[in-house]
């Protein structure tokens, strides 16, 4: 069964001739003693080749040659006792079994890596998928399936999977491991996306701290955690406190990685994002503008980093009113994060949401009516009605009716955006205060 799932897990008939295929090997050595050694040893042989040759050739197009070898000493010395002693075959079966299924899970790992790399989701979570069945208990598993079902935009399926890694990295490390202060920031990161931001926040901290006691104040993890955890605070309004963590992570950056490093672009993003809404526009540019550069360089034009790059820089133009330099950029972002994310993304939502602004702002009404239409049904579907990402279409759509003379339908629209964000962010938050500023510039108007 070990060997059909290697094999072929989504095909019946395969696993069914592996089972099989075994019953009669087990019949021969057990009816026919003389057969014991040599039908164990070459069955074992059999299956390591069909490992190695299968799963060492297979699974990913590119960089084959990337994937690890089989470590096969192990095996060899197992071999060589079962040849010694046949008593011990069972036994030793079974050892073989759960190393192969251990070595299939690695390269399984490795080749949901390069598939990721790749920008192929799917073939990359099926794998990951895969890899976590071969070894079920893996914490490195579980939290790389529940992060791949997170950048997929699907959270639900994330989150048990994020949350019982973490558990058996407690078990396993204790509570200052640095593996257990990874699952903390990846469980965390689900729940900043989901706008779960009160659960987000202790997670966030406590990573950090991990990371600063084990691993120093200067290590590129240690970056990772100060970016999300400065994208909490800017997402709470919390200016302040977000900015010197987002220039202690970019500088951390700048050091251990380069300037011209994926990583690096984030940081660079990131600030000018704090920048963009503090309306510090001229800071801003240069910074969104150079990580779009590095991010086309390094990762290509269809990567979903690049989208966030165009769709952020964009928005700036969006806020100086230049919107005939936001609407190219913004039509590029959503085709990238459609072809590479899925209609259903909350990315997606996002730039469709920012596309129908510009529309809005230009009196292109006809065009932004069923952008934000979808937009507000991917969000609903995909974060819950409770979302302040909900609250910043139903804000937009409320301009929109307002436009229109739909006052009746506009008031109900803004009504549900402030319940929305005084539940979530408060409020004192800045898109508290901008959409009850709508809602009261409207009134005046009826």
């Amino acid at each position: 069964l070990l060997l059909g799932f290697i094999v072929n897990p989504n095909s019946f008939l395969t696993m069914f001739f592996a089972a099989s295929l075994g019953a009669v090997i087990v019949i021969i050595v057990a009816v026919v003693p003389v057969f014991r050694d040599l039908a164990v040893s070459n069955v074992i042989w059999a299956i390591k080749g069909v490992v190695e040759n299968f799963l060492g050739l297979s699974f990913a197009d590119r960089s084959i040659s990337a994937l690890p070898a089989l470590e096969t000493d192990g095996l060899e010395q197992l071999i060589v006792r079962m040849e010694q002693s046949s008593g011990d075959a069972p036994r030793d079966l079974v050892e073989i079994s759960n190393k192969l299924a251990a070595q299939a899970a690695l390269i399984k790992l490795e080749a949901a890596s390069l598939y990721k790399d790749q920008i192929r989701y799917s073939d990359a979570l099926l794998q990951y998928k895969q890899a976590s069945a071969l070894d079920d208990r893996n914490p490195l598993y579980l939290d790389r399936l529940g992060s791949q079902y997170k950048l997929m935009g699907r959270y639900s399926e994330a989150e048990p999977l994020l949350k019982e890694s973490l558990q058996i990295r407690l078990k396993q490390g204790g509570d200052e491991h640095p593996d257990v202060a990874t699952s903390l920031q990846n469980l965390a990161a689900l729940y900043l996306a989901q706008g779960r931001y009160s659960e987000a926040g202790p997670q966030l901290e406590i990573s950090l701290a991990i990371r600063l006691k084990q691993l120093g104040d200067k290590h590129p993890d240690v970056a990772m955690s100060l970016d999300d955890l400065a994208k909490l605070y800017q997402a709470q309004g919390r200016y302040g406190e977000a900015e010197p963590l987002f220039e202690r992570s970019l500088a951390i950056r700048r050091e251990k990685l380069g300037g011209e490093h994926p990583h690096f672009a984030t940081s660079l993003n990131n600030l000018a994002a704090l920048y963009r809404t503090q309306g510090r526009y001229g800071k801003a540019e240069p910074l969104f503008k150079r990580s779009l550069e590095i991010t086309r360089n390094e990762l290509g034009g269809e990567h979903p980093d690049v989208a966030t790059s165009l769709n952020d820089l964009a928005e700036l133009y969006q806020a100086q009113g230049r919107y005939s330099e936001a609407e190219p950029l913004l039509d590029e972002a959503l085709a990238v994060r459609r072809k590479q994310l899925g209609d259903a993304h909350p990315d997606v939502a996002d730039s469709l949401n920012n596309l129908a602004a510009v529309y809005i702002a230009q009196g292109r009404y006809s065009e932004a009516e069923p952008l934000i239409d979808e937009s507000l049904a991917i969000k609903r579907k995909q974060l819950g009605d409770a979302n302040p990402d909900v609250a910043d279409s139903l804000n937009n759509l409320a301009l929109l009716y307002e436009s229109q003379g739909r006052y009746s339908d506009a008031e109900a629209l803004y009504i549900e955006a402030i319940t929305i964000l005084e539940n979530s962010v408060g409020s004192d938050h800045p898109n508290t205060k901008m959409a009850k500023s709508n809602y009261e510039i409207m009134k005046a108007q009826m």
